[in-house]
């Protein structure tokens, strides 16, 4: 069994020698991530790894880092929910974690848009009388 997004696979379903089963993914073509600091969109080619030493093209801060990692979680056990990672003392300094994955995201701003202002205002509007 497998699944389709937009006509791209993006995991099939297999079972072991045991016959449990278990979600494989696909690779994709590349991803998009941002850099925690800046929040700059980055693209990461599908084959490429963050190494200890990639830095952001636009503020150069470290790139490796939990804060830009997919199982960094502030409410988790040692703030990540990747069970068998060692405990990082400075999660925005680079380190050497095996189970790095960037965090996919895109979209994001740290200015706020148009949605900020009407969230805002329907807020003001709760309160009006």
């Amino acid at each position: 069994m497998e699944w389709w997004k937009d006509g791209i696979r993006i995991c099939s379903f297999n079972t072991n020698y045991s016959g449990i089963p278990f979600i494989v993914p696909v690779e994709s073509e590349g991803a998009i991530m941002n850099c925690w600091k800046c929040r700059t969109e980055i693209e990461i080619a599908a084959s490429a790894k963050v190494l200890k030493t990639d830095s952001c093209p636009k503020c150069d801060y470290d790139l490796h880092v939990c804060l830009n990692c997919r199982f960094y979680d502030p409410s988790a056990h040692n703030q990540c929910r990747e069970t068998q990672a060692e405990w990082v003392r400075d999660k925005e300094k680079a380190n050497y974690c095996d189970y790095f994955e960037p965090r996919r995201l895109s979209g994001l701003s740290r200015k706020g848009g148009k949605a900020a202002t009407d969230a805002k205002a329907a807020f003001d509007n709760l309160f009006k009388k």
